[in-house]
C-alpha cells in the first residue's frame, strides 16, 4: 500500500516530555489524521522521554 516512508527523529531537551507529547496529539485530532487518511497517507508520532535524563526523543513517520 505504502512504499515510501520519511522517518523523522528529534531530540529536544529544552521542553518538557509531557508538553510536546501533548501538542503532537492535539495536532493529530485537529485534522491531521483526516487529511492523512483523504490522501492516503500515514502519519505516526512517538514521543517519549530518556531515562534519567531531561531529554526527549520524539520520532515521526510519513509514509506515502
Amino acid at each position: 500500500m505504502f512504499t515510501n516512508r520519511l522517518k523523522i527523529f528529534l531530540f529536544n531537551k529544552d521542553y518538557t516530555y509531557s508538553m510536546i507529547k501533548n501538542t503532537i496529539k492535539d495536532k493529530l485530532e485537529i485534522g491531521l489524521k483526516g487529511i492523512c487518511r483523504e490522501q492516503n497517507r500515514s502519519f505516526d508520532s512517538y514521543v517519549r522521554q530518556l531515562r534519567n535524563t531531561n531529554r526527549t526523543v520524539i520520532n515521526l513517520t510519513l509514509q506515502f
